[in-house]
């Protein structure tokens, strides 16, 4: 089958400070050029590991091993040493006309400008405009270093900004996309896609009940389910030697959990890992996280073993993927759009068969019916349970992360949610910020960021 690959990438990339001319871009069509790079992330020994709010002091300081301070942590423990290097794996995908930089990191999140500053210095280095043409994808592990974002809310999920963490980090992004651009050679690519290609949750599972009774698709029957599709870009030489192995499905970086103090890639870095033996070749294998929000890790055995485990029981559903996936190396166009969502109570809306889902505008003289159901199952809308002025924070959670402070709400999720207000003084006490220091409404609240490429004609299985 022929048809254009369209990857669409729910993570940070660069956005504009102010509103500039749209210009038409004319895309011409040209052979593939593609490089691919790996290079272990510069991470300080000793700086906190994110994706666990419970290492925060002021919830446990989970995963501390003694009581030493690392001079890299602020109010969180520290990381006690590596069991698997972060690595930065970078593929750079040209066609002479475009190119499309994408950039994976094993760390829990990723940093919008951190995106800004890697575009600046490839274009210094390649000379190349790059300006709306790198992404940077993470694996979402809860064991590697977190303190290079400055977005505030994140402080709660890996400690406060440190800006050296941030240099040491986004070099190594640089360092691992320059190497791929010099080693660009003449590519053929193309795409398969698995269904049901982990059928028995060896490899992962559904993670949450909550969402269970819902119908998602119309043949649908409601239950305990997960995405069972995995997907696979594969990246050879025009001469048919294997360059790489991109992959994509969801899975929860959380096998080792929040006591544990060493820095690992976790369960989406040992897939990589067990994917890479099956080659006779150095090759290099990427996955692209996909929808792991509600999938957990799986295995067997337990901790350190465990993770090889997941490696093991994904390794050769993917290898035959890869194995029967056709590649071509004739002319594509590479098309890439960056777009900002907007994020306020006034203009989120989702199209659900039957209407549109919308919240009222806050009011703080409004007292919410607490109904979310209709009589006959569908949603009630518009929804007046999510009254805040700046937004929820903890939302969904058993109970809340401060007794008072939450928006009053008898039912789930929104029972659960704090006032962003009262969140911004906790960050501010504990991470030692000047008093309101810390802007309402936040600022990498109010929008969300996604990029689109369609690459093509690929051959797709």
């Amino acid at each position: 089958m022929k048809r254009a690959l369209f990857i669409c990438l729910l993570s940070v990339f660069a956005c504009q400070d102010k509103e500039t001319e749209r210009i038409p871009v004319y895309l011409n069509a040209g052979a593939p050029m593609a490089g691919l790079a790996e290079v272990a992330i510069d991470f300080p020994m000793g700086a906190p590991m994110g994706g666990y709010s419970n290492r925060c002091d002021y919830l446990g300081r989970n995963g501390a091993v003694d009581k030493r301070r690392s001079a890299y942590t602020k109010a969180w423990s520290s990381s006690g040493g590596i069991q698997t290097r972060s690595m930065a794996k970078a593929l750079w995908l040209s066609n002479g006309d475009q190119d499309l930089v994408v950039i994976k990191a094993d760390v829990i999140y990723t940093f919008d400008n951190m995106v800004r500053t890697v575009e600046h210095r490839l274009e210094e280095i390649t000379g190349r405009p790059m300006d709306g043409r790198v992404v940077i994808t993470s694996s979402h592990t809860h064991n590697a270093p977190a303190n290079y974002s400055d977005s505030y809310h994140f402080y709660l999920g890996g400690d406060r900004f440190n800006e050296e963490v941030y240099q040491r980090m986004t070099e190594s992004l640089v360092e691992a996309s320059v190497a791929a651009w010099t080693d660009m050679v003449p590519a053929a690519i193309g795409m398969g896609i698995a269904e049901d290609w982990d059928p028995n949750d060896l490899v992962y599972a559904d993670r949450r009940i909550e969402n269970d009774d819902l119908q998602v698709w119309p043949d649908q029957i409601p239950g305990k389910k997960k995405d069972p599709r995995v997907w696979l870009l594969r990246v050879d030489t025009a001469s048919g030697d294997p360059l790489g192995v991109i992959f994509n499905f969801g899975i929860h970086g959380t096998t080792l959990g929040a006591s544990n103090p060493m820095v690992s890639t976790d369960a989406p870095g040992h897939t990589e890992y067990a994917l890479a033996a099956r080659f006779d070749t150095p090759v290099m294998v990427a996955h692209w996280q996909g929808s792991g929000g509600d999938a957990t890790p799986r295995g067997t055995d337990e901790h350190f073993a465990r993770l090889e485990t997941i490696g093991e029981y994904a390794a050769d559903a993917i290898f035959d993927l890869w194995s029967e996936t056709p590649t071509s190396d004739r002319p594509i166009t590479i098309e890439t759009v960056t777009q900002s969502i907007q994020e306020d109570l006034e203009t989120i809306e989702v199209e659900r068969d039957g209407g549109t889902l919308t919240y009222l505008p806050y009011d703080e003289d409004r007292t919410p019916d607490n109904i979310l159901y209709n009589d006959d199952g569908t949603i009630s809308t518009p929804l007046d349970e999510f009254n805040a002025e700046y937004g929820g924070a903890f939302c969904g959670y058993d109970e809340p992360l401060v007794d008072v402070g939450t928006l009053g709400i008898e039912v789930y999720p929104y029972d659960g949610c704090m006032q962003v207000e009262l969140v911004s003084w906790l960050i501010a006490g504990v991470f030692a910020l000047p008093a309101d220091s810390v802007p309402l409404p936040l600022p990498s609240s109010l929008q969300a960021m996604t990029t689109a490429s369609a690459i093509g004609p690929l051959d797709i299985l």
